[in-house]
């Protein structure tokens, strides 16, 4: 005997809908779940740590301007002069300025401060100049701010619509008219001292982020 199909009421229809939504929203959770929830709970593997000192690479010639957030137009340039990078001062035997007899000084970086007048570039001629150095255990302070190093670490920083992978390093600045925390964004890739940025602290409550540039004409 032939068996005859039965027809499906309303309410079976939507009972079946019920579910194929039920069974949609389950899998649209579970995607969720997956990627999104679940990865942010795996470790992430740390950033590598293969940091060089830059200022062992810096080259006679090579320059940098600084210029602070909270006084725009107003540059430092920072230029790497002769002898440039002194591993064993005892046999250099030079003498500079108000340093006086370096050859017991620690191994340095030989540079020079260069004060356009606001606004100009590093090259302009009515620029003042004054020698610098720089300690190569130092990382960007200059010789005459004893400076002690707390941490280093990895980090990608934001500047602007870009990102940067640079090393974090905090040294605590001391001295009689400068002292406090220090951090200092360092780039291998960046010459002179390889700082990037460095965030110093101007006030009581107050830190001030200084910008390093390299440039071209620098005199």
């Amino acid at each position: 005997m032939a068996a005859v199909a039965r027809r499906q009421g309303p309410g079976s229809v939507f009972g079946e809908r019920v579910v194929v939504a039920f069974l949609l929203l389950a899998v649209a959770a579970l995607g969720w779940i997956h990627l999104r929830v679940l990865p942010s709970t795996v470790p992430l593997e740390p950033l590598p740590f293969d940091l060089k000192n830059p200022m062992l690479d810096a080259k006679v010639g090579e320059c940098v301007a600084m210029e602070s957030e909270n006084r725009p137009g107003i540059v430092t340039c920072v230029k790497v002069v002769e002898p440039g990078v002194v591993l064993r001062p005892h046999e250099q035997r030079q003498r500079l300025g108000r340093y006086g007899d370096l050859s017991r000084a620690p191994p340095y970086l030989a540079a020079k401060y260069i004060y356009p007048p606001t606004g100009k570039s590093c090259d302009h001629e009515e620029a003042k100049r004054e020698p610098v150095l720089f300690p190569l255990s130092g990382w960007g302070m200059r010789l005459t701010l004893p400076c002690a190093l707390e941490s280093i670490r990895p980090r990608w920083v934001e500047r602007g619509p870009q990102f940067r992978f640079v090393y974090e390093i905090h040294v605590f600045r001391y001295g009689p008219y400068h002292q406090g925390a220090v951090a200092l964004m360092v780039d291998p890739a960046q010459p002179v001292t390889g700082v990037v940025l460095r965030e110093e602290q101007a006030g009581k409550d107050e830190m001030v982020d200084v910008i390093f540039t390299a440039v071209d004409a620098c005199r």
